[in-house]
């Protein structure tokens, strides 16, 4: 993980997304025993309108900073009182793309830290995560609203090389 140094209003970009449509994640989960069976406590939606001006700033500065041309920023909510497991992300065999790494930026004032593995915990405000190392979140003492920009055409190693060699 990487904590990344870009220039956003965290107010203004939370009230740019915060009536994105959110539904639980991984609803159709063939493994219906799995804890990313739709949990009402892990909710998701694809952010549609990309040219609010702060969005539209995020992007274009990982466009610039990180090379990606192929970027989808989601908004998440885990709720109060909830964990997220350990996992790896993963895409359903019906998507052919899927994402290779993310950058997360928290949108409340007090941040959740992430684990990789068996490291400690880190907490981050704006991160490159490398989404195919096992990672999870401990349980929240309040809502936790983050963007999860979806990176589809490069790796965590080549978006932290991109960043550390253009970073703005």
């Amino acid at each position: 993980m990487c904590e990344l140094s870009l220039s956003y209003n965290i107010k203004k970009l939370f009230n740019e997304v915060r009536y994105t449509e959110i539904t639980p994640y991984f609803r159709n989960n063939p493994n219906k025993d799995s804890w990313f069976c739709g949990p009402n406590t892990w909710l998701h939606g694809n952010i549609k309108n990309l040219n609010s001006p702060e969005l539209r700033s995020l992007i274009t500065q990982l466009e610039e900073s990180i090379k990606t041309k192929d970027i989808k920023p989601t908004l998440i909510l885990q709720k109060k009182g909830s964990s997220v497991p350990s996992h790896i992300d993963a895409v359903s065999k019906a998507k052919l793309n899927p994402n290779l790494c993310s950058v997360n930026v928290q949108l409340t004032e007090k941040v959740s830290p992430i684990k990789f593995n068996k490291k400690d915990f880190v907490t981050y405000h704006c991160a490159l995560i490398n989404t195919k190392k096992k990672h999870g979140v401990p349980k929240t003492a309040e809502d936790r609203f983050f963007i999860k920009f979806k990176i589809f055409d490069l790796t965590y190693k080549e978006a932290l090389s991109n960043y550390l060699k253009y970073r703005l």
